[in-house]
């Protein structure tokens, strides 16, 4: 039944993208066509590099969720349908339906929220990485969006790397100090914190370093894919456009070119409906092989 809803919020979400982008998606068709032999080659080059794209974050998404052991087509299911409903929504609002999803399936909300908050982090602090680089060495603008993502990133760290000794700490002074009133209560709550802190490190304990890796990958496959459509279009592009990419993310209005937003959802919808297609596909035939 959750599956059915799963996939209605998927249909919804592109029936609202193709009816709130229109106008845009009549500017792509007049701008595309005809399509010569060139913008083929640069449209199949772009689809190689989008599938390659999601073929590693599909890993990072692997290595966050791998505690909760999924068969792999379920976590390929979960994948496709969760990515694509952040990627049609507007300001990450599909977070709210990737939480639903993956605390259905895992049975914890406290493994699904972790699970969102260390991959935003991983993803961030790559993308924070390109953007100081090029506003310290490229004269690029620091914006308030840099800011706000870099502030994420250091408040994530430092929360992480503190926690474990200020809690012993705060648990010793607990216990050592005069007891009052309200004590009970105080423990309690770092024993709930506790629990979090020991989520957290079962989700990256080990894998830091490989979902770093994944992050900085995905972000330089993004860039060149951006790229790519950018030649199709013929429209120039550069890291400052990039960095726009980014602020499109999180603000209302952005100088970004919404053909570019256009075409990576209209590239998402096709390559991802058809996957799972195939994915299901295969799952009935491999179940009615074996029956």
């Amino acid at each position: 039944m959750f599956n059915k809803s799963g996939l209605f919020v998927v249909a919804a979400s592109i029936a609202f993208f193709l009816w709130n982008k229109q106008a845009a998606l009549f500017f792509l068709i007049e701008n595309i066509y005809p399509v010569t032999t060139t913008v083929w080659a640069w449209l199949i080059f772009a689809v190689i590099l989008f599938l390659l794209l999601h073929f590693i974050k599909l890993i990072r998404y692997y290595l966050i969720l791998s505690e909760i052991q999924l068969p792999l087509g379920q976590y390929i299911r979960l994948y496709l349908q969760v990515t694509l409903v952040n990627i049609l929504i507007p300001f990450k609002l599909g977070e709210i339906f990737r939480f639903t999803m993956v605390a259905n399936q895992c049975k914890s909300t406290q493994l699904s929220f972790l699970s969102i908050i260390s991959e935003r982090f991983f993803d961030t602090c790559i993308i924070v990485i390109m953007l100081i680089i090029h506003v310290a060495f490229l004269g690029g603008e620091l914006t308030a969006p840099i800011l706000f993502l870099a502030l994420f990133v250091v408040v994530c760290f430092l929360a992480y790397c503190t926690y474990s000794s200020t809690s012993r700490y705060l648990n010793r002074f607990f216990v050592l100090k005069p007891p009052i009133r309200g004590d009970v209560y105080y423990l309690q709550a770092l024993d709930y914190m506790d629990g979090w802190y020991a989520h957290e490190q079962k989700i990256i304990k080990g894998k830091g370093s490989l979902l770093l890796i994944c992050s900085m990958f995905a972000w330089l496959i993004e860039y060149f894919f951006f790229a790519v459509l950018a030649k199709i279009f013929y429209l120039p592009f550069n890291m400052d456009i990039f960095s726009k990419y980014i602020s499109s993310i999180l603000t209302v209005s952005s100088d970004f070119p919404p053909v570019f937003i256009t075409s990576y959802s209209i590239i998402c919808i096709i390559t991802f409906v058809n996957l799972y297609l195939w994915v299901i596909y295969h799952r009935k035939t491999k179940e009615a092989f074996h029956k």
